[in-house]
């Protein structure tokens, strides 16, 4: 297997109005970090397979399917193989996410377009042959479900390493943790968590003779984040837990892998869409409480607004009916799945057959709680336009895309 990677910058200026928050205070001022599209190519002598990585909040159907079709008409693969994920930052530009049918405004469109084509291109071109190994870990002190009071701070992570013999060539890490260090109150551009931790880790790794390359990419983050964890939402915050999260990344890279990629078994890649029914149900009202700290106040002003955006569902799913984004590949005969949504941390044990879940893939239709998650009255759960049923449903219909494909 030949395996590259590259990225590009994604400029974005001050006077950019930001997205990620319903209350954000205004537009950038300026940036902490800059924002990255990243592209990673996994090819065989018959295909290829291509994850486009955006440090934005989420990557619409629209500027999927651009992507796909761009890069597939540039590198010569299938747009079926080339996947647009998103790391889910709170603190990159505006470009309209939310349930229901969204359009990205043309100026990120272009953009990310151009950028994630050039990165795949490059990407493309640096391929070489190399070891894929998937790594599987524990992040400790780094994030936990904030639906669950006094949840273990602890969260599984999974790392596809690159290797040419001894020498580390590149990771690729899924990170199941909100990207939400930084307040609504920031006006500073930045990739957040994925991206902070992105940096650190690609210094730690670096040596005198070779520098592998990193990206970040969002796993099942929906009900996790730094909210029990986090000390403050300022920047020296936000450079202590990537600091911590890339030292635990570093032990797990030199472990033994959970599987290695086995060059008999060809690269493939499956995309497709499933049609499911929205929840037809009205939100229980949210019992008032009084704030007690800024904690309990936040918890109970994200639950207002998740009983707002509960009985606007009627309206944004005027037919009763969404889709969702779901895909899946395998690479020497390591599996990858990838939902268009915000899947809960539990829904990456779904799968029949072991695999890597990634979320925020291929477009955006809400948050996506496993069945557990619904008789949880939380901002997450009752946003969601989904049933309860719908993660397993969706898991089912990513691993039957890749069973219809045959291997060649």
């Amino acid at each position: 297997m030949r395996i590259g990677a590259a990225a590009l910058v994604l400029d974005v200026p001050p006077g950019t109005p930001l997205g990620g928050y319903a209350d954000r205070a205004g537009p950038a001022t300026g940036t902490l970090d800059e924002l990255e599209i990243a592209a990673v190519v996994f090819a065989d002598d018959d295909s290829a397979f291509v994850v486009v990585v955006t440090e934005l909040v989420c990557a619409n159907e629209d500027l999927a399917a651009d992507v796909a079709a761009a890069v597939a008409a540039r590198v010569g693969v299938p747009a079926a193989h080339v996947w647009t994920t998103a790391t889910h930052t709170h603190a990159g530009p505006d470009v309209n996410c939310g349930t229901g049918h969204r359009t990205t405004p043309p100026r990120w469109r272009s953009a990310v377009v151009s950028r994630a084509v050039d990165a795949a291109e490059r990407a493309l071109r640096a391929a070489h042959p190399a070891a894929l190994a998937w790594r599987r870990g524990e992040l400790h002190g780094v994030g936990a479900v904030r639906s669950v009071p006094d949840a273990a701070a602890t969260v599984p992570v999974d790392v596809l390493t690159v290797a040419d013999g001894d020498r580390l060539t590149g990771v690729l890490v899924v990170l199941p943790v909100h990207p939400t260090v930084l307040p609504a109150s920031s006006a500073l551009v930045s990739g957040d968590l994925a991206g902070a931790v992105r940096r650190a880790l690609a210094d730690r790794l670096r040596s005198a003779t070779s520098a592998p390359w990193v990206v970040v990419a969002a796993g099942c983050a929906g009900d996790v984040s730094t909210r029990a964890t986090r000390r403050e939402q300022t920047p020296a915050e936000l450079t202590r837990l990537a600091n911590l999260t890339a030292d635990q990344l570093v032990t797990i890279t030199t472990r033994s892998p959970h599987r290695q990629a086995d060059a008999r078994h060809p690269v493939r890649a499956a995309t497709g869409r499933l049609r499911l029914p929205v929840r037809a149900d009205e939100p229980a009202p949210v019992a008032a409480t009084v704030p007690t700290s800024p904690v309990t106040a936040r918890i109970a002003h994200v639950l207002q607004q998740g009983e707002a955006v509960a009985l606007e569902r009627a309206r944004r799913f005027p037919d009763g009916e969404l889709d969702l984004a779901v895909a899946a590949a395998e690479l020497g005969g390591i599996r990858l799945l990838a939902l268009g949504a915000e899947p809960y941390v539990a829904v990456r044990d779904l799968p029949s057959v072991p695999a890597l879940v990634l979320g925020y893939a291929n477009g955006h239709a809400g948050y996506l709680p496993d069945a557990a998650g619904f008789g949880q009255a939380t901002y997450e759960s009752l946003s969601s336009p989904f049933r309860a049923d719908a993660a397993a449903r969706a898991v089912a219909a990513a691993e039957a895309l890749l069973d219809r494909e045959e291997p060649s």
